[in-house]
């Protein structure tokens, strides 16, 4: 596994670069990253019940800094009236 600030800035770079111009291409990305998201889950579940935690630990921090990092970026756009 790669570092998980290094995901993460991939993460940030891809939702950060331009906005959408067509609402079907976010939904688009959007239902990849789902999928995405839910092999990742299940790949982390077999490797914990093979005895290893590493993957689903990792994924449960990046679900929270993420979460932190949205939750941080609405209270600042409310702050400043976006």
């Amino acid at each position: 596994m790669g570092s998980i600030a290094k995901r993460i800035e991939r993460l940030e770079r891809l939702y950060n670069t331009e906005p959408y111009e067509n609402p079907a291409e976010k939904e688009q990305q959007l239902a990849r990253l789902r999928a995405k998201l839910q092999e990742v889950e299940e790949k982390a579940a077999r490797e914990e019940a093979e005895g290893d935690p590493r993957r689903r630990i990792a994924l449960e921090e990046l679900k929270e800094f993420m979460k932190k990092t949205i939750a941080d970026r609405r209270a600042s756009e409310a702050e400043h009236g976006f």
